[in-house]
């Protein structure tokens, strides 16, 4: 699932091509993207979000943060992610993009999960998030 290319552990997660996401003037949070273009306001602001657990994949090594969304944030990303083609999702921490999938499948809940490309601005997101320890 996970479609971010980065060249280093501390750069953006970049596109296929090398260019990085523009998050420019983007406030912290869980964004839709079509194509390459990143959605105006977040689907999910960090403060409506829940840190459940987070871990390492064995077979991968990406670490991966598991969210819980609020009602209204969960809606949103279910509707955004209900027609997956073309479309992916990206965390922006700091004006930066920490991770970003492409959509294989519709969001059906409140619990995302979702693997880290840039540790850097994931151990920023995971420290902001409520629940963090």
């Amino acid at each position: 699932m996970l479609a971010c290319h980065h060249a280093s552990p501390t750069s953006s997660c970049a596109l296929s091509d090398g260019r990085v996401l523009d998050a420019s003037g983007r406030v912290d949070g869980f964004y839709g993207v079509i194509g390459e273009r990143l959605g105006e306001s977040p689907l999910a602001r960090f403060e409506h979000m829940t840190k459940l657990s987070e871990g390492v994949d064995a077979d991968s090594g990406k670490r991966w943060i598991r969210v819980l969304l609020a009602d209204k944030e969960a809606l949103a990303a279910q509707e955004f992610t209900a027609s997956p083609q073309g479309k992916s999702v990206a965390v922006v921490v700091g004006g930066e993009v920490a991770c970003r999938h492409k959509l294989r499948a519709p969001v059906l809940g409140p619990e995302v999960q979702v693997s880290c490309c840039n540790p850097l601005y994931c151990d920023q997101w995971n420290a902001l998030l409520p629940g963090a320890k």
